[in-house]
């Protein structure tokens, strides 16, 4: 039977699933740096945007609650359990690949891990407090028997997500002036 906690549950494992795979890949890139993840996260943040705001707001109603309701709850698990999960894929391959090696403490002095924990530190500083706000928010449910239309819910992930692919992007676009990368 499908059940809202077998879906939070299926979210939260693709959310780890997927943090992983990018942590455990990022780990190859000798020189990665926070001003491109944060662009490209900030890139993949106004795709979703401009998608809820031009598609979903023509679909059919039961369309846009079904969005409205079930996206909202990917995206809001994702991006909280999404930059830990990369950090630890980071962290497990980095291990895996210098298991036995008397060098193992230069995880924290490389360049790449720098790169991930700034790219961490400006991630959750950017959009934890407009995730937390949805989660809280009418946009994300009824809260105490008062809703928002399903148009109106998606109008508003939609420009929240806008704006957090923007600054994240401005963001990038700052490190990468003052770094001399």
């Amino acid at each position: 039977m499908f059940t809202i906690n077998n879906l939070v549950n299926f979210v939260y494992g693709v959310s780890i699933s997927v943090g992983l795979a990018v942590g455990y890949s990022f780990n190859s890139l000798e020189n990665l740096q926070a001003h491109k993840l944060l662009n490209l996260t900030g890139l993949l943040y106004d795709i979703i945007s401009v998608s809820i705001l031009s598609y979903a707001i023509l679909a059919p109603r039961e369309i846009q609650y079904h969005i409205a309701h079930k996206l909202s709850l990917f995206i809001i698990v994702f991006s909280g359990v999404f930059p830990a999960a990369l950090t630890g894929g980071y962290i497990m391959a980095f291990m895996i690949v210098n298991i036995g090696a008397e060098d193992a403490n230069s995880l924290f002095d490389s360049n790449s891990f720098n790169a991930i924990k700034y790219y961490l530190y400006v991630y959750v500083a950017v959009t934890i407090i407009p995730i937390t706000w949805l989660f809280g928010s009418l946009v994300f449910e009824p809260v105490a028997g008062v809703s928002y239309t399903p148009e109106k819910r998606l109008k508003i992930l939609g420009v929240v997500f806008l704006l957090i692919g923007f600054v994240l992007q401005i963001f990038g676009s700052f490190f990468d002036i003052y770094t001399d990368a």
